[in-house]
């Protein structure tokens, strides 16, 4: 799924670490899968996948937080998304 967050004219802070982090939620939670729901990545835009969790309609969140300098101090920038979401069953072979 994308994310992305707008770090303005600053550059992401990477002096802790990668200073993006992204993470994914449903609502309900059964929409998700295992597997991971938080990354820590270097850019502010991309994609992260997630495995699809039990059939039916729910929402998506996806959050992305960013250390961003702009030479003289570090801001955090957040973004936050809802999509819609549908899980299906999958089709015969699958």
């Amino acid at each position: 799924m994308p994310f992305s967050v707008d770090a303005g004219d600053g550059a992401v802070d990477t002096a802790s670490g990668p200073g993006v982090r992204v993470s994914v939620s449903a609502d309900p939670g059964t929409r998700l899968g295992p597997g991971p729901r938080r990354w820590a990545v270097e850019a502010t835009s991309g994609v992260v996948d997630a495995i699809a969790g039990a059939v039916g309609e729910g929402v998506l969140i996806v959050a992305v937080e960013a250390n961003v300098s702009d030479g003289a101090m570090v801001l955090v920038r957040r973004s936050r998304v809802r999509h819609d979401l549908t899980v299906i069953a999958p089709g015969p072979g699958a």
